[in-house]
This record gives structure tokens, C-alpha cells and sequence, in this order.
């Protein structure tokens, strides 16, 4: 097993790199290593405003305001509630993740649990079905990649600007289930979005859980997402980081199936949860890799990304079958998901 994890929290903007042996079990806490980073480091890190490292992106009393202006925009949507109805709201901040992948912080006091999506809008543009990426008070992260018309739009926004939202749909990581067990975290590229805030919660509440493993794959250096939110998890959770394509001193190269055979599924015995998140593909071989090593299927939890018009259930765009993504998903056992074909 993995040396414990430090519960220090990584000083500094420093990027934390492992020192990881061929296996999961060899990885140890080892120290911050500052002169080891991505090249594009900065790029990563790039934040639209002028606001200091740990600050929200505006200054703290026009972020409060926001937030006000929020809430009472949310009671009046709730006092003639209608479920298909966009609340426009303010960005806070927007982060450069990748040149592709852009994180955008809004004034939103929607209730949403881990893993569940909303629907973000532009007026004559569309929406699209986003996952919640982060929570605070008052405010929600969304991640997106420019794939079309609607995030394309959305990407010329900028800090003060509006998005309209409505949601929250879907129904989420079983966060309960996961309790008392050794939880399996498993994402590739962007898959790690849609498990960021459960991730975020078990980082600050590790009682919860026997211990967290996790597996995490980028297509390469550019491609990486969420380094602060990494370099933190890894003092804490058992990581294997990999590229696909790259060679990078700390990080594996090669796919996230490579490693499922490092996890220790045989002391787990039945007191494990996995998590698998990822390109169609991807959840596929992987999923078929942790059958390999023992999983059971019920084990497994799958979140599925698919486009959803109106998220209710009416449109059937979503729909698989006599499944509804937006309404039995997006998130499910892969006794359930692998029938999930078109």
C-alpha cells in the first residue's frame, strides 16, 4: 500500500510533482519540486481579471453584490417555479484551464449535488447541457470546451457579462453510497470535470471515506486540467497521473487502462466504489479493464454526456431506448450503462 498521504496543504503556486515508481503502490507524498513544471504553466493559470491568485475575479464587495443580486433573482424563479426556465446570471471570473477548456465562475444559487448538469444559454444562440464543475456559496463553476455554435458564443463572454441557467438536472454521484468505502476515481480528459466537486468534498472530508485512488489521463502537457486541484488531491488521495502521448518527469505515460491493474481491488473485498468518467471509448475499455481485475458491474458508476434539448424528458433527444440521460442519468451503474448504445 501507498505511504500515507500529509495532510499539508501544497504551499505557493508551486506545481507539485510525484515521484511515482512503475505502480500505484510506489508513489509516495514526496515534496513540491519548483523547478519541475509544464511549460505552459502560466497558460494554465491564465485568469480574465485582475484579481490576486486566491480571489474570486472581481473585488470582494462587487462579488457579494453579485451574489445578492443572484439569490433574489433564483426566489423570484422559485416563487413561479418553472423548470425550463432560464435565470440570467452574472460571471464572476473566467480561467483558461487549456487554450480549449475554459472555466467559468457565475452567480448562481442553484442547489446541485455532485455530478448533476445544467443547462447554460446564450439568446439566439441555443444551450447546452454543462456539468457542474464547482460549488461555493452562491456560486457555481461550469467548464467548457469550444465545440460549437453555443460555446463558441459563450467563449467571447467576459467577467460581468450574463449567461442565463437553468437546472439543476440529473441525478448525481451517490454520494451516500460512497461513504465508508474505498472510493476509485478514474477520468480521462475532460472527464474530470464532472467529478471536481465530489473530489473537492472527500479532500475535505476524508473521514467519510476509507481512502480515494485515483487515475487520471490527458491527452498531453496542454491537455491537463485543474493542476492546482491535482497537486492538492495528491496529498491526499493514492494518484496515478498519465499522458497519453507525452514523456513528463513524475507523470506515466501511457492510457489510464494501463494502470486500473495497480489498484488494489483484492484487500478492498466488497467496501469499494468506482467512479469512470470519460470519452465513449475510454469508459469502454476501461470499463471492460476493471471487470478484468474483479469489479462488479453494480460497483461501477458511469456518467454519460449526450445532447440534451430540453432536459425534462419531452424532447427525447437524450433518450436511449426507454432511457432518458437527462432524467435516469446522467450518471449510472454499468450494470445499467452497458446497454447505453445506440
Amino acid at each position: 500500500m501507498s505511504a500515507k498521504k500529509s495532510t499539508k496543504e501544497p504551499e505557493g503556486e508551486e506545481l507539485f510533482v510525484p515521484e511515482c515508481g512503475p505502480e500505484v503502490s510506489d508513489c509516495n507524498p514526496g515534496t513540491p519540486a519548483p523547478n519541475v513544471a509544464f511549460p505552459d504553466l502560466k497558460l494554465q493559470q491564465d485568469v480574465l481579471d485582475d484579481a490576486p491568485p486566491e480571489g474570486l475575479g472581481v473585488n470582494l464587495v462587487n462579488t457579494r453584490a453579485l451574489v445578492r443580486t443572484s439569490a433574489q433573482r433564483w426566489k423570484t424563479r422559485l416563487s413561479s417555479y418553472d423548470p425550463v426556465e432560464p435565470v440570467p446570471c452574472q460571471i464572476i471570473q473566467i480561467t483558461h484551464e487549456t487554450e480549449h477548456e475554459w472555466t467559468f465562475r457565475v452567480a448562481c444559487e442553484a442547489k446541485v449535488k455532485p455530478g448533476q448538469f445544467m443547462q447554460l444559454s446564450l439568446p439566439h444562440f441555443g444551450e447546452s447541457p454543462i456539468s457542474v464543475s464547482g460549488m461555493h456559496d452562491g456560486i457555481l463553476d461550469f467548464t467548457l470546451r469550444a465545440v460549437g455554435k453555443v460555446t463558441d458564443e459563450l467563449f467571447k463572454l467576459r467577467p460581468g457579462d450574463d449567461v442565463y441557467v437553468r437546472g439543476p438536472y440529473g441525478n448525481g454521484w451517490p454520494m451516500e453510497q460512497f461513504k465508508g468505502k474505498h472510493l476509485v476515481v478514474i477520468t480521462g480528459g475532460t472527464g474530470i470535470a464532472p467529478v471536481r466537486q465530489m473530489m473537492t468534498h472527500f479532500y475535505h472530508h476524508m473521514d467519510e471515506v476509507i481512502d480515494v485512488w485515483t487515475i487520471h489521463g490527458f491527452k498531453d502537457k496542454a491537455s491537463v486540467l485543474f493542476l492546482n486541484d491535482l497537486t492538492r488531491f495528491w496529498k491526499r488521495f493514492h494518484t496515478t497521473l498519465c499522458l497519453d502521448n507525452e514523456e513528463i518527469p513524475g507523470w506515466h505515460q501511457g492510457f489510464v487502462t494501463d494502470y486500473v491493474k495497480d489498484i488494489p481491488f483484492e484487500d478492498f473485498g466488497d467496501d469499494y466504489e468506482v467512479v469512470l468518467v470519460g470519452p465513449p471509448p475510454m469508459m469502454k475499455f476501461t470499463g471492460m479493464a476493471l471487470l478484468k481485475r474483479g469489479a462488479a458491474e453494480d460497483h461501477i458508476w458511469m456518467s454519460f454526456e449526450r445532447k440534451m434539448s430540453c432536459a425534462i424528458g419531452k424532447c427525447g433527444n437524450c433518450r436511449i431506448d426507454s432511457t432518458y440521460i437527462c432524467l435516469d442519468g446522467p450518471v449510472f451503474p454499468y450494470s445499467k450503462a452497458k446497454y447505453l448504445v445506440d
